[in-house]
């Protein structure tokens, strides 16, 4: 689900840092709605692209489907590894980075927001701190929830 836009737009001095979190169903850059919508709200600010591989509900060791089946096999691992080095790769010819965290999404993109906003001294008033926004694509299959 797209992220809703609560800062107050008339207000110029906040700076901002907006997160595009690439989910496990949509690694592509073309024709991603979630992508645009992170851009444009960017207001031309810049876009950290994140992706976290998410030990808490997928590729942990012990994850396991509803059925008692392993959620990530060796197999399903190596592919998801090479799209994200793809994703990698197409992002830095194209000027940008990813940011590859592992763990539960909650706690590394947290994480990465707390940093962004401790460059910022801490300030993070309306005189000039910092408003992370964080945007990603829902998920449609429930069964990688």
């Amino acid at each position: 689900q797209m992220s809703k836009n609560n800062n107050n737009d008339n207000n110029n001095t906040m700076k901002q840092l907006t997160i595009h979190w690439f989910r496990q169903t949509d690694l592509r850059l073309h024709d991603n709605p979630a992508l645009h919508q992170t851009v444009q709200l960017s207001k031309r600010n810049g876009v950290l692209p994140v992706f976290v591989f998410d030990t808490t509900r997928i590729y942990g060791s012990n994850v396991t489907s509803p059925t008692g089946c392993q959620k990530c096999g060796p197999r399903r691992a190596q592919f998801v590894i090479e799209a994200v080095k793809d994703l990698r790769e197409t992002l830095h010819k194209r000027g940008s980075g990813l940011v590859v965290g592992v763990g539960s999404p909650e706690d590394v993109l947290a994480r990465i927001a707390t940093a962004a906003i401790g460059t910022n001294g801490g300030n993070t008033d309306n005189d000039g701190g910092i408003h992370v926004r964080i945007v990603c694509q829902e998920e449609v299959c429930s069964e990688e929830l």
